[in-house]
């Protein structure tokens, strides 16, 4: 489907997410990424276009079809995402644990560590795309 290709464009953008929290002693987050609602934005467009003209079933079913590509590329996106924080987060324990032997310094850490900062952005995308899901098909069904 054509709506699922201009989606799923706007998904990957994910691999950005290690780049806004990596180093930037940024905040966190409580709110998903912006780019979730444009990946979003081109099946709530039809539907409020198209949706008086297509039977309940027909929503239904284009909706479950269209989010559950999305969720499998979305899936797809985040699971190699979390390989590579996981993979960045044990380097990084390596590193600084040869320093620490080396140097003997004591270090602290404080608050959310840039990798759990990721994951949060990525569980918040999760239920967002839950919740609009719930959305569409309510508001698309009634």
């Amino acid at each position: 489907m054509k709506l699922c290709g201009l989606s799923s464009v706007h998904l990957k953008a994910a691999h950005d997410i290690p780049r806004l929290y990596r180093r930037t002693n940024r905040e966190v987050t409580s709110k998903p990424s912006a780019y979730i609602s444009n990946a979003l934005k081109p099946t709530e467009m039809f539907m409020e276009e198209h949706g008086q003209t297509l039977s309940d079933a027909r929503k239904r079913d284009w909706v479950t079809t269209i989010f559950s590509t999305l969720t499998k590329v979305y899936h797809s996106v985040a699971s190699e995402l979390l390989t590579s924080v996981k993979k960045m987060e044990d380097s990084l324990k390596r590193l600084k644990a040869q320093r620490k032997s080396f140097a003997g310094m004591q270090s602290s850490t404080t608050g959310m560590s840039d990798d759990d900062k990721i994951r949060l952005q990525l569980a918040l995308i999760s239920g967002f795309m839950g919740n609009r899901l719930n959305r569409l098909v309510s508001i698309n069904l009634m």
